[in-house]
Parts: structure tokens; sequence; C-alpha cells
């Protein structure tokens, strides 16, 4: 489609889905910035209830975070793991973002967010 970049990728026994490692989100509400800023800027582990058929358990998304991309008052970009072995939620990111920033649940429900890149094991 016209204004989304693309490239063929060869076929592999894999699925794609396997195929892919990273994907780049941006999120866009009032003073997401400086929460996610704020969030990045820490190290402490940020627990979430996963919600899923097989039942609820507790995960910690730190580990699935690798680079705040950039930010000003209203956007943030981030690069996230992504794929079938690991994969960030971007609903359950801003949740942690609001229980541990601060930042107000009802604007990070209401953030906007879109999935800019996937990156495959090719690509890193």
């Amino acid at each position: 489609a016209e204004g989304y970049p693309s490239r063929l990728v060869a076929k592999q026994k894999r699925s794609l889905m396997a195929q892919v490692q990273q994907a780049v989100y941006s999120f866009q509400a009032p003073g997401i910035g400086q929460a996610v800023s704020e969030l990045f800027a820490s190290d402490k582990p940020l627990p979430v209830t996963k919600h899923s058929k097989r039942g609820n358990r507790e995960i910690d998304l730190r580990p699935l975070l690798v680079e705040l991309i950039s930010c000003s008052d209203d956007n943030a970009t981030i690069l996230a793991r992504a794929g079938s072995a690991a994969n960030l939620r971007p609903d359950l990111f801003l949740e942690a973002l609001s229980k541990a920033t601060g930042y107000p649940q009802s604007q990070a429900l209401a953030a906007r967010i879109i999935r800019e890149r996937l990156v495959l094991n090719s690509e890193t």
C-alpha cells in the first residue's frame, strides 16, 4: 500500500510470527511522553496480570522493553520484544505505565497505539 514501506521475505520453514523479534510502537496521549521517559529511566520490575484462556498470571514487562526511541509531551515511541517467543502487549504496557508512574489510567486507556514496524530475525 502507498505510504507503507515493505519488502519481500524469503520463504522459510518457520512461520512469519516466529521470525518476528521486535516491534516499534508509538503511543499518543496528553502528557504520555514524560511518563514513558520516567518508566524507561527506572529499572524496577513492571508487574501486570496477564489474562489468557489458561487463566491469569503475573508477568514482568521490564524484560520486554528494549529501547525508548523518542518522546515528546504527547508522544512516545518504543522498541519492544515481539513475536511468538516473547511479546509485549501494548494494552498491558499502558496498564503498567499507569501503575508505575501515576499516569492517569483514563488517559492511558484512551491512548492511540500505532505499531510502526516489525523487526524480523534477519534484521537484528
